[in-house]
């Protein structure tokens, strides 16, 4: 189930004590949605130049807040931890050290605040939360991002602070990121660890998420392989858009999945609550890496399987190895084919070369999903 963050906001730090028009800020954005036909209107609240709270006509509301002193430092400490951000932004702690000021960005739908209780009391009433659903949460992202945007055209900030996924970034990532609907790499946290090195001595790198929960209702870990951070990321990314597009699903347990031409191929593993993967805990979702082609890696033991099929063209030998359950799992396949195919992918059954045996047809079968 999706968790969707009733709540986004964006921490933004100056170094300077120049003027920001946050009044122009508001203006601004009351003009980008007045020409979508969204009307936004200032609430009682508000306190001209130095906060200002607005609700549209589409159940937004969004707040900017000028706070003319330093930000708690001590918030910024798990997020100084992450390997990501000390990509991203090399010298951010030094940018927080130095910073003066800040202004927060903040956007939800609907006028209550966000809270546990106030979840508790929907859930009780069986009634849904303000904004809980993707395009509303995608909505709540891009604004968010728009807004960053709008402050910073005023006065450049020397840092962000994403908070729904802990980024510390630049105002220009933010924009960089967000040009393609979430998930993206400013709505998803890669977490990155050392995992040692390979028998060849290549230094391996796991990967883990934070921020795919909020689309899966799970996040999802990457075992150990030498592949770049930014390749594994890039499927990751792929498995999550595809599950959350219209018409679109989870891979199963088992299956596999990569893109048309087959350059890449990784293992779904759904991992229930309670069960162990590596370090981590379930739920979560496994994608484990089986091959790259355009980095020319294969996963240890990881043999290509050279006959393809559908259910609609299983070879003879196949369908007598089945046995008796050969009518149900052929039914099986078609269901999932079709399922695969409204979702704009391709159902594509693998199989082993044939191996004789006395128990008949041995060879193990997978799926793969496959964006057309």
């Amino acid at each position: 189930m999706a968790l969707y963050p009733a709540f986004v906001q964006a921490a933004m730090l100056f170094d300077d004590d120049r003027p920001i028009d946050l009044a122009a800020v508001a203006e601004t954005f009351v003009a980008r949605w007045r020409a979508l036909g969204i009307s936004f209107d200032l609430l009682v609240d508000s306190r001209p130049g130095e906060f200002y709270r607005l609700m549209g006509s589409n159940d937004l509301m969004v707040s900017v807040e000028l706070l003319d002193h330093r930000a708690d430092v001590s918030l910024f400490g798990p997020a100084l931890g992450l390997p990501f951000n000390r990509q991203a932004v090399p010298d951010a702690a030094v940018r927080i050290d130095r910073h003066r000021r800040h202004v927060l960005v903040g956007v939800q739908h609907g006028v209550l605040p966000p809270s546990a209780e106030l979840d508790a009391l929907l859930a009780q009433l069986d009634m849904p939360k303000p904004g809980a659903t993707l395009p509303q949460f995608r909505e709540r992202l891009a604004v968010c991002a728009d807004l960053v945007a709008d402050v910073e055209a005023h006065a450049a900030s020397s840092l962000v602070h994403w908070t729904v996924t802990d980024h510390l970034v630049t105002a220009e990532q933010i924009a960089t990121f967000s040009r393609n609907p979430a998930p993206n790499l400013l709505s998803v946290q890669p977490l990155l660890y050392d995992g040692g090195v390979d028998a060849d001595g290549r230094q391996l790198t796991e990967l883990a998420t934070f921020g795919v929960a909020h689309f899966l209702g799970r996040e999802i870990r990457v075992p150990a392989s030498p592949l770049p951070w930014a390749a594994v990321f890039e499927a990751v990314l792929a498995f999550v858009r595809f599950s959350v597009q219209e018409k679109g699903y989870v891979v199963p347990d088992g299956d596999t999945f990569g893109p048309e031409d087959g350059s890449s191929r990784w293992r779904v593993e759904h991992v229930p609550a309670g069960a162990g993967s590596g370090a981590f805990t379930g739920p979560l979702y496994v994608l484990r890496p089986l091959a790259h082609r355009d980095l020319g890696w294969t996963a240890p033991g990881h043999v290509d399987k050279p006959r393809r099929f559908d259910d609609r063209s299983v070879p003879d030998d196949i369908r007598a190895g089945l046995g008796t359950g050969a009518r149900d799992l052929v039914r099986e396949w078609r269901t999932r084919r079709e399922a695969a195919e409204a979702a704009g992918a391709r159902l594509e059954l693998l199989a082993d070369a044939a191996r004789p045996s006395s128990g008949g047809w041995l060879s193990r079968l997978t799926a793969s999903f496959r964006r057309r």
